[in-house]
């Protein structure tokens, strides 16, 4: 599927957006910003690789899907500014709708802020790109996309990610659980991170690409090749050996019962179990010892790499310093601000 996106020139005259929150306009624009089409192969649609956070039940990922992009931004220290835009409304788009969903500038940087007010800034130097877009059709809330050199990453944000109901959240079987946690946090919450935990277990420090192979590939050392020798994938491949959808999804199921993935969106893949894993890493205690389960297992991976104990203390400092919202607070402060 081919996107067609038009490059506008607001980077050759360093124009301000007029959305844009206080903080980053006290910083300034920066001289230049480049058209997104100019920088590596970050909107390279066929060979850009997607991974999304869903509350659907366990579906597998597209990794070409193509989500109708309604603006995409440059990230300049935290400040969103407008680099392309779609030229004709997506499917299911009124033009009066695409135009104040696409044009709304001021709530893609506060939905980005959501973002951005959890994980500090040291730890994403690669997340150089946001699009704020729609799917329709689908479940899909968030994106972590990537160029092919695993070096430049744009974070994809549904444009009515706060129009989510909580009750229909909790009813998916791949709900956030909240028992034994030490934070209180929303499905928003968890999505962030999940995405965040994409950046750092996709990043060229943990993979690799191969010319013309559909990768990334795991590293030697990485998280996700530990991950992938966990006795969980044993019994995930017995699963999918499965000839039928109904009874691989149910076995699927029962392993989440079990302890042996975090949710069912988990079992789809390594790589999303890695994100799904690494959410729970930060929301939770420490297991008390290895080996009791597969969750606590691939926890304790994390906890092996000195820079993750680092990025989950400051994570949750942020939580600290600045308790984070309930969702329904969310929806009102964000609709408020024009969002």
């Amino acid at each position: 599927m081919k996107k067609v996106v038009i490059t506008d020139l607001f980077g050759l005259i360093g124009l301000i957006l007029i959305g844009c929150a206080l903080r980053c306009l006290q910083r300034g624009p920066p001289a230049i910003i480049r058209p997104v089409d100019e920088t590596k192969s970050i909107v390279r649609s066929d060979r850009k690789l997607i991974f999304k956070s869903t509350v659907a039940n366990g579906s597998a990922i597209d990794p070409y899907a193509c989500p109708v992009v309604l603006a995409r931004y440059k990230n300049v220290n935290d400040c969103l500014f407008r680099c392309s835009f779609a030229s004709t409304p997506g499917p299911g788009f009124a033009l009066d709708l695409w135009e104040r969903a696409s044009n709304n500038q001021l709530g893609h940087q506060r939905l980005f802020n959501l973002f951005a007010d959890i994980i500090p800034q040291k730890f994403r130097p690669g997340i150089l790109y946001v699009e704020i877009f729609d799917l329709k059709g689908s479940d899909t809330l968030a994106y972590m996309s990537f160029d092919l050199d695993l070096e430049v990453f744009c974070l994809g944000i549904s444009y009515n990610l706060l129009d989510i109901k909580a009750d229909e959240a909790d009813k998916a079987d791949n709900n956030k659980k909240n028992s034994g946690c030490v934070l209180d946090y929303s499905l928003i919450v968890w999505v962030m991170i999940h995405e965040f935990g994409h950046y750092l277990t996709l990043n060229k420090e943990q993979q690799y690409m191969v010319m013309d192979l559909l990768g990334p590939f795991a590293r030697k050392n990485s998280i996700l090749k530990q991950i992938e020798h966990t006795p969980s994938y044993d019994k995930i491949r017995a699963c999918n050996r499965l000839n039928d959808k109904e009874a691989a999804y149910q076995c699927k199921k029962e392993l989440v019962q079990q302890n042996e993935f975090v949710t069912q969106y988990a079992t789809a893949s390594s790589i999303e179990d890695a994100a799904e894993t690494f959410a729970d890493f930060v929301l939770t205690d420490k297991p008390n010892e290895p080996g009791v389960n597969g969750v606590d297992e691939k926890i304790l991976f994390f906890y092996q790499y000195p820079k993750m104990v680092e990025i989950r203390e400051a994570i949750r400092t942020n939580f600290k310093n600045k308790p984070y919202p309930s969702q329904c607070v969310l929806q009102k402060v964000v609709r408020k601000l024009g969002a």
